[in-house]
């Protein structure tokens, strides 16, 4: 796969968290199953998660694309994430070889692969949880069409099982203070929060009835908190969140979906997969409108968003999005009834 010796495959050092990905495939390709999840979970505490909502830059990278297609990676860190799951059982809980006592603030992605290789190298940890239910972004972030929600719990499941202590139901600052958790006699804290806060949409009219923030909605809609939409719904943004909200939002029971973005079609962020997905489904992507008010027909709830055309968009270095707009452009009212 590689010319250099000491030289790592590109698939590889592609992956985020530098998984050893020809060892695993190569495990599977020869049929050593027990192998293959070995591997996987040396760097991955999430293989069944991973194999259903990883980006997979690991297959932009694969070699094999010289020679047809890249091999389909996130499918078989999926296959062993299943074959674990039917026969591997629970591990055995990790041997205490540590005095020390470790809290970790948050059971996301972050704060459960800390917990994970800290008991595993013999530290007591526990976790604490602001949601009702452990798992962060997988929980209470991603859909349930793209992650279920069981598929979250057995992965949660296996790391207790391991021996970490999971409280939910615990916001640190209003249930726990750090000095409380100093005082309990924990040697060191990690803070692992995630990234729930919501940027602000600074046009007038936000504050109408009828408009909400996607990551709070995804949020009820995993936790079973709102379970129905109705009325035409304008979706606000276009990268993978924005994408999300569109295709709950007709699972919900909305009678249309149009999902609007600053970028032309193909400078979307979102990944191309979750738009082509979303038109399929029957959301209508309109690119390159700049939102400038939400309007309300009765001054209370939101009636509909006016939006100018962009001529162009660019980046600073930061990342930071500028735009500019269509010359002497007339405003596009979209309506939009929500409730």
């Amino acid at each position: 796969c590689w010319p250099d010796k000491g030289r790592i495959a590109p698939c590889q050092g592609a992956c985020p968290i530098h998984m050893d990905v020809p060892g695993y495939i190569m495990a599977l390709a020869q049929e050593k199953y027990s192998e293959a999840v070995a591997i996987v979970r040396e760097t991955n505490p999430f293989p069944s998660i991973c194999g259903r909502v990883c980006p997979h830059p690991c297959e932009a990278a694969c070699n094999r694309a010289v020679v047809d297609e890249p091999l389909a990676i996130e499918w078989l860190k999926r296959s062993i994430g299943e074959y674990e799951k039917s026969h591997g059982g629970p591990p055995e809980p990790a041997e205490k070889t540590r005095e020390e006592r470790i809290a970790v603030i948050g059971s996301g992605p972050a704060g459960l692969t800390a917990a994970h290789d800290l008991v595993r190298k013999g530290y007591g940890v526990t976790v604490y949880e602001a949601l009702p239910v452990p798992g962060g972004m997988f929980a209470a972030g991603i859909p349930s069409y793209n992650l279920p929600s069981e598929v979250v719990e057995t992965e949660v499941e296996y790391i207790t099982k391991l021996g970490v202590e999971i409280r939910t139901n615990m916001r640190v600052g209003r249930d726990v203070t750090l000095d409380e958790l100093w005082n309990q006699g924990f040697k060191a804290i990690l803070v692992a929060v995630g990234a729930w806060k919501v940027p602000e949409l600074r046009i007038p009219g936000v504050e109408l009835d009828g408009v909400h923030q996607a990551l709070p909605l995804l949020r009820d809609v995993k936790l079973g908190e709102t379970t129905k939409l109705k009325g035409d719904v304008i979706v606000i943004g276009g990268g993978n969140v924005a994408a999300d909200a569109a295709r709950s939002a007709l699972r919900l029971g909305a009678k249309s979906v149009r999902l609007t973005g600053l970028e032309a079609r193909d400078e979307m962020p979102a990944f191309g997969w979750e738009i082509e997905a979303a038109e399929r489904e029957g959301v209508e992507i309109l690119p390159a409108m700049a939102p400038q008010q939400v309007v309300s027909k009765t001054g209370r709830r939101a009636s509909g968003v006016e939006f100018l055309p962009v001529a162009e968009t660019s980046r600073d270095e930061k990342g930071r999005m500028n735009w500019t707009l269509e010359d002497d452009a007339e405003p596009q009212l979209l309506h939009c009834l929500l409730y």
